[in-house]
């Protein structure tokens, strides 16, 4: 019933292909929710997510910034009135962010490793396709690695499972992905046809009563 169909004709398909950034905020807040059908109201939802995904890896990024900001500031070592680059970054950041002084150490050090150490790990994050829970949690993995040797060869074998083309990321710092967006959000085949069915309704998960089921069998 759905052999025919083809993402193009359901849905947002720009919200659902626009790469995650400045873009992709400003298509977002261009248009009216209410004029969103089902189908597209779901893209939106997914678009949201990515975008929110990207505003985590911009948060790391300037945290990161920051830090080393303080790092390069003078210090009197034998003042211990004065507080370390690392102390001074976490407690102008508890306020701001409003996090525990935990949480933000925690940030600062996925923020560091993702960014020198899992290049497209941190791409992944920068363009929407992991949260910060999920790149923390691969970061975590990482972590029991003592080859360093090993890391790069581990996490690209990991991107191609979540990537259709791995080269299609930029190694650096840029959080803008090469080649084709469309081809890095893929909506299931499934999801299209129900879409196109109209099926918006849930499946009943109720199960039926046992004298109904016995009159059934009695009756067939």
């Amino acid at each position: 019933m759905c052999a025919d169909v083809t993402e193009a004709e359901v849905g947002w398909v720009e919200a659902r292909t626009t790469v995650a950034g400045a873009a992709l905020a400003d298509l977002l807040g261009r248009q009216e929710l209410s004029e969103l059908d089902d189908a597209s109201l779901v893209d939106a939802l997914g678009a949201l997510r990515r975008q929110a995904s990207f505003y985590e890896a911009q948060q790391l990024r300037l945290m990161r910034e920051l830090h080393r900001r303080r790092e390069r500031e003078p210090r009197d070592p034998r003042d211990r009135r004065v507080l370390g680059a690392r102390s001074q970054t976490k407690t102008e950041l508890i306020a701001v962010l409003g996090q525990s002084a935990y949480r933000v150490g925690v940030r600062l050090d996925l923020a560091e490793s993702l960014q020198a150490r899992l290049p497209k790990v941190w791409q992944l994050l920068c363009a929407g396709r992991i949260d910060e829970y999920t790149a923390g949690r691969i970061d975590d993995e990482f972590s029991r690695l003592t080859d360093d040797g090993v890391v790069p060869v581990v996490e690209r074998r990991l991107v191609e499972r979540l990537i259709h083309d791995v080269d299609a990321y930029d190694e650096s710092t840029s959080a803008e992905p090469l080649g084709d967006p469309a081809e890095l959000i893929p909506v299931p085949a499934a999801q299209i046809c129900r879409w196109r069915a109209g099926w918006s309704q849930r499946p009943s998960r109720s199960k039926p009563r046992s004298g109904s089921t016995a009159l059934s069998r009695a009756g067939g």
